[in-house]
This record gives C-alpha cells, structure tokens and sequence, in this order.
C-alpha cells in the first residue's frame, strides 16, 4: 500500500471514529495519559504534541494532579498553486485522581519531545518507631 493510499485509509478510519486522536476533531483536547504506580512512587506520562514547555502548567495535591496546557499550531499547504495558512490555538485541562497519597512539594516533572513526565515520591504510610 503506497504512502497516500495508507494516508487516505486513516483519515478514513479517524472519520468513522474507529481510530482517536490525542487532540479531538472538535477542539476539545483529550492528551493520552498513562499513570504507573510504583512501590515509592506514582509516575504519570502524558502526549502534548505540538505544546511549548512554557505553556504547561502542573498543580499537585496529595491526592489529585491537574495538568493545564495551551497548544498553537501552524499548518501550511500548498494545493494548486495557491498557499493557505492556518493557525489553531487550544487549551485543556486534566485532572487526575492518584491511587495513593504523594509529597507534592517533592515532585518533578520534565518535559522533552512533546512527553510530559511527572514523577511524584509516595507519602511514606508506615513508620518503625524506636524503642528506647
């Protein structure tokens, strides 16, 4: 299946619903997010395509995370010796429920290749107390 056959079968696929986009046809944003917890922390992995880091907000609690971000996008074609531009501007913005308690002020999060990593140390639930 040649290039331009396989493009036309996705987009016919994205417009019968079979197949989803990170970001929706609509404008609503719907980035994937993976969330994996680990025995001393909660990692959560989500897809900004086309988002600068400076337009990334991440607010944690210690039980919750809320991710805000805005998207601009610059498409250009060319189609019959005519150029069109368009500029699409988006926001959204997540909230995730954690499976267990974290130290927010402990969290970190990095942002390369259109991956949003945050890591987020766990609450520590247990204490050995000393006996004297």
């Amino acid at each position: 299946m040649g290039d331009g056959m396989k493009r036309n079968f996705m987009i016919d696929l994205f417009q019968r619903g079979l197949v989803r986009p990170g970001w929706s046809i609509n404008g609503d944003l719907e980035p994937l997010a993976e969330i994996e917890e680990r025995e001393d922390r909660i990692i959560i992995m989500v897809d900004l395509p086309n988002v600068r880091k400076e337009d990334i907000e991440v607010h944690a609690t210690e039980d919750a995370v809320e991710i805000s971000a805005k998207m601009n996008q610059f498409v250009e074609w060319k189609k019959w010796g005519s150029i069109q531009r368009e500029i699409t501007f988006k926001s959204f913005r997540k909230y995730i429920s954690l499976p267990s308690r974290v130290d927010p002020g402990k969290a970190e999060a990095i942002f390369r290749k259109g991956i949003l990593k945050i890591e987020l140390p766990k609450v520590k639930e247990r204490f050995l107390i000393g006996i004297k």
